[in-house]
């Protein structure tokens, strides 16, 4: 079970790696302020760390991702940009994937309805919904 954790762990860093360009664990230690040692200990996959909450912290603080996310098992962080990701929850999370995998025809269904509430309250801000749906 914690070697399955750790690896979920680890590939979700790797991943932010990727995503942000960050070219090497010496790099991401820096990064996060985290020692080279631990980070390179962390990714080394012929290993079993025991990283501490505080160096899951920093190192998500360093991607603009919230600690939760790193012990998601295939969670996508290229769906929406660093800072709001930050302030998902993991329910909100679980509602973006529920609605990311219904038909085209629901989707378009719920945007009108959302869309439609917005417009009673902010109008300018429901047409520039409007317009940006329409460029798609």
């Amino acid at each position: 079970m914690y070697q399955k954790q750790i690896d979920i762990i680890r590939t979700n860093i790797r991943q932010l790696m990727a995503r942000d360009s960050v070219p090497s664990e010496n790099a991401l230690a820096k990064k996060a302020g985290v020692d080279q040692k631990t980070i390179n200990n962390l990714l080394a996959v012929d290993t079993l760390p025991n990283p501490t909450l505080k160096v899951l912290d920093s190192i998500a603080e360093a991607f603009e991702v919230a600690t939760w996310m790193l012990w998601v098992d295939g969670f996508d962080f290229t769906v929406v940009g660093k800072t709001p990701l930050m302030r998902m929850t993991a329910q909100g999370y679980q509602l973006f994937n529920a609605f990311e995998n219904i038909s085209d025809e629901k989707r378009k269904s719920i945007l009108d309805f959302v869309l439609f509430h917005i417009a009673e309250s902010d109008p300018v801000q429901a047409e520039k919904i409007r317009n940006a749906r329409k460029d798609r």
